[in-house]
């Protein structure tokens, strides 16, 4: 039975498959800055905390002592560990020691588990038989072996390191995100797209990007949306578990229908969960009240909760480990201003491909959904994302004899029956109110 060892990285072992097979080499990769250096000392800390005897060798490039100052500022630092070991091969090499023969010394004891070779290349590139020696010795003494080095994809993949090692770990940064991508780990079933990650107190956290829910929890139960009038269009609701699209033009009342939504789910006693993309919490509230609902009252209840996450600087692959989260003991979720999120992407695929995800995280729950969403002008509805959603509702608006009507239609309804052509619709203290 093969030993898997932790990474000690959060969220790093769910894409490795469990962790590390022990024993193994493991190659971190990556440019300048990207954080393997981190990835290691974490993995060695935390490791060394749970009882694991650990050694660190510093190269050339990056002395102990230069490391340890900037470990500081993580909480996984523990510079009174008595499990953690220090080598700086960089003194070694400038006295033209056999470095590879002390590591063995050290090795023999300190009898460590785990082993990090930093830069291995500042020193190994001048003898290729003893790094081949090496990898053949920690291997007898059933040690986990760390090499890091700076290498981008494209020399990574014509370097002979890449063939010598079991598995190989790249990090990069592009467009000012932090990406992990699992390129090789024999032996294991690695999840091989590239992961967001990024840096905190704790060290590295890694976000597994989820998984699409293939099983839905299916309902003949039928949901009201709350906004009065409704049922002339839709009858007794629509199907629980069902995501709905509202989408309009600016100020044509999409906000208020999530308003509504939420507001009639208290009503029956079920809790929402209230996201909006564009407008900050206080002002949401503040806005809602106008209106007659009482945001701040169905949150003290414990029946609504709300975050307010804007696109600038967000991290899809975080804000959706965040969303399963906070989707707990949830039945209807409203997320405002949903195409927001199309800017955090950097194409139309991966931001269609991030949606599919939550309804399909949504439906295995059977949380009934409401995205609200602009309209451009002489758009009915976003073409894009509509195949994804269950039904869809469009707030219009008309100037008829110089007085501005508002209307509202549904053009698609899964499973359940609805009216089709447009009804007026006005916007009173009260809210939303269709027009008999």
């Amino acid at each position: 039975m093969k030993k898997i060892m932790s990474s000690g990285v959060v969220g790093l072992d769910e894409i490795l498959g469990g962790g590390f097979v022990c024993p193994s080499t493991i190659l971190i990769a990556g440019g300048v800055g990207t954080g393997k250096t981190t990835l290691v000392l974490q993995s060695l800390f935390n490791a060394a905390r749970n009882k694991e005897q650990c050694l660190f060798i510093a190269s050339v490039s990056e002395p102990v002592t230069s490391i340890n100052n900037y470990l500081a500022s993580f909480s996984f630092f523990d510079p009174d560990c008595k499990n953690m070991h220090f080598v700086d091969a960089g003194e070694l090499l400038m006295e033209k020691k056999d470095v590879f023969g002390i590591i063995e010394e050290n090795i023999e004891s300190i009898k460590p588990d785990r082993v990090v070779i930093d830069s291995f290349l500042s020193f190994a590139g001048r003898n290729k038989d003893a790094l081949h020696a090496l990898f053949a010795y920690v291997k007898r003494k059933n040690l986990q072996l760390f090499l890091t080095d700076v290498f981008s994809e494209e020399t990574l993949n014509e370097h002979y390191i890449a063939s010598l090692v079991d598995g190989v770990i790249f990090l990069s940064m592009e467009e000012g995100r932090r990406w992990i991508k699992v390129l090789k780990l024999r032996g294991q079933d690695i999840s091989i797209k590239r992961h967001a990650f990024k840096f905190s107190t704790a060290g590295i956290e890694v976000f597994p990007k989820l998984k699409l829910e293939l099983e839905a929890k299916v309902s003949g139960k039928k949901i009201s949306l709350g906004i009065k009038g409704i049922g002339q269009i839709l009858g007794e609701g629509v199907l629980e578990g069902s995501a709905i699209l509202v989408a309009g033009e600016i100020g044509a009342g999409k906000s208020l229908a999530g308003f509504h939504f939420i507001n009639e789910g208290a009503k029956e006693g079920e809790k929402s969960l209230f996201i909006s993309l564009d407008e900050n919490l206080a002002t949401v509230s503040r806005n809602a009240k106008r209106f007659g609902f009482d945001a701040k009252s169905l949150v003290d209840k414990g029946l609504v909760s709300a975050l307010y996450a804007p696109v600038v600087d967000l991290v899809p692959d975080e804000h959706m480990v965040k969303l399963k989260e906070a989707l707990e003991g949830v039945n209807r979720l409203v997320i405002n201003g949903v195409s927001s999120y199309q800017s955090a992407f950097d194409s139309m695929w991966e931001y269609k491909n991030f949606l599919l995800t939550l309804i399909s995280l949504c439906k295995s729950k059977g949380i009934t959904s409401v995205f609200t969403t602009d309209t451009n002008p002489g758009e009915y509805y976003p073409a894009e994302i509509a195949h994804l959603m269950d039904g869809i509702i469009i707030l219009s608006s008309a100037e008829e004899m110089g007085v501005r009507r508002r209307y509202i239609e549904a053009i698609k309804m899964r499973g359940s029956p609805y009216t089709t052509g447009k009804k007026l619709m006005d916007m009173t203290p009260r809210g939303l109110e269709i027009s008999p």
